[in-house]
């Protein structure tokens, strides 16, 4: 048999240099990581006071905090009846706002009622009142348009009143009688119709869930 021969590498001088470039790469890198090992203890030498600084102040603070709690323990109890008591309070001034916008419009219509008593402007008879929520229907006979005109700027003058416009003026009789059978002594017929303040707010509140509807039914269908 013959022995096979293999290449050996050799450096300088004939030396082989491959088993010390190992061993050098191998103490390389252990001084690498050692290196890094101390790197990291130094990081977390330099970390560990400040750590610890936040650590006790958050331990203070909790301290305190529950010290805190424990000295308001006793006054819970009034806390919580104060509490109970404002919102008692703000409840009865809710319903009492509430009672005092549902009485407004019969409180409306009495002041009207009084002023008219009151007024008594010549020339002009009051025959019907019609009241709804914002607005109140009047129909009066007038003995002439000056008489008219006055009674109507009265209205207006009238506190809490947004508008005041005339649905129905003619000549005659109260309840009868047509605008070609008026003979010029008959007394004015008029329809006078009183809105109050607050009906266009109202009525701009009632069209918003009308709109949202319509809008919804219109999606359905789609």
């Amino acid at each position: 048999m013959t022995r096979t021969s293999w290449p050996v590498r050799r450096g300088i001088s004939g030396f082989n240099l491959l088993p010390w470039r190992r061993d050098e790469m191998r103490r390389l890198r252990r001084r690498r990581a050692l290196e890094w090992f101390i790197a990291a203890l130094l990081g977390c030498a330099c970390a560990a006071p400040l750590a610890g600084w936040h650590l006790w102040q958050r331990m203070r603070i909790d301290g305190e905090r529950q010290a805190i709690e424990r000295s308001l323990a006793p006054l819970r109890p009034m806390l919580a009846a104060r509490r109970a008591l404002v919102r008692e309070a703000r409840e009865r001034d809710a319903r009492a706002a509430a009672a005092r916008e549902q009485a407004k419009p019969l409180a409306r219509v009495f002041a009207l009622l009084d002023g008219l008593g009151a007024a008594n402007i010549d020339g002009v008879s009051l025959h019907q009142v019609v009241h709804r929520a914002h607005e109140t229907g009047l129909q009066a006979s007038a003995r002439d348009e000056a008489a008219t005109a006055a009674w109507l700027a009265w209205l207006r003058a009238l506190p809490d009143v947004e508008a005041v416009s005339v649905s129905e003026l003619k000549r005659g009789p109260a309840g009868g009688g047509t605008r070609g059978d008026a003979r010029p002594e008959e007394p004015l017929q008029l329809t006078a119709r009183v809105v109050w303040a607050g009906a266009s707010a109202d009525a701009a509140r009632a069209a918003v869930p009308a709109a949202k509807a319509g809008a919804a039914g219109r999606r359905s269908v789609q």
